[in-house]
């Protein structure tokens, strides 16, 4: 029985948003210190490529920023938070 290309995508779209978690729960756990590409891609057993990809449609959404070399905490997840934050229930 083959997969269709729809159920593909379906496949794909969740596996994207999983990934950026994980790069998110990395650089989060990273406390601030950077971290290389070669890092995250070692860490999520995916190519450097790939990797590369996610980070830059992170960084594209404030999810992740970098120097020239290096990843950090996006200065939007902190936002989020903050948000977050406020509407907790008391």
């Amino acid at each position: 029985m083959s997969v269709s290309v729809k159920e593909k995508r379906k496949v794909y779209g969740v596996q994207s948003i999983i990934r950026c978690m994980r790069v998110l729960q990395m650089l989060a756990e990273a406390q601030g210190n950077p971290l290389s590409l070669t890092t995250v891609a070692f860490a999520l057993g995916l190519h450097k490529s790939t990797a590369h990809r996610l980070l830059i449609q992170m960084s594209r959404l404030g999810l992740a920023t970098r120097d020239d070399v290096e990843w950090y905490f996006g200065p939007r997840c902190q936002q989020l938070c903050n948000i977050a934050k406020r509407k907790e229930p008391q």
